[in-house]
């Protein structure tokens, strides 16, 4: 299968993720555009879908998967931003710099890209 790769604006970007997120079953907590907007608005950001066609339908290309890169900043008032923030920290302060953060590595992946976003790619 052949993918193509397509940069989103933040308005549109916001609600492909929803539609994706509301049709694959494997996201446990599904987001929606108007929380997306909220948390990336002000911030410097990249939404980038994987698209693919149908193989039952070739002519109708649908988005597959998604990737999104945001700013962080030193003192994030969202609580989920603050969280990802400490755990770079945390991570940064490990003596290897690359402390086991737990979870599921998507997540453990999602830290690694932020922490090169910062300019830390160590």
């Amino acid at each position: 299968m052949e993918y193509q790769l397509k940069e989103y604006p933040l308005q549109q970007g916001a609600l492909e993720i929803q539609y994706i997120e509301e049709y694959f079953t494997e996201f446990p907590r599904k987001k929606s555009a108007t929380e997306i907007l909220d948390r990336l608005e002000g911030r410097t950001c990249l939404i980038l879908m994987a698209e693919a066609q149908l193989p039952e339908d070739p002519t109708m290309v649908v988005p597959v998967s998604f990737k999104v890169l945001h700013e962080l900043r030193e003192n994030e008032s969202d609580p989920r931003m603050f969280d990802l923030v400490e755990r770079i920290r945390d991570d940064e302060s490990d003596e290897h710099g690359r402390g086991d953060l737990g979870g599921h590595p998507q997540q453990q992946h999602g830290v690694e890209v932020a922490r090169w976003i910062l300019g830390d790619a160590s």
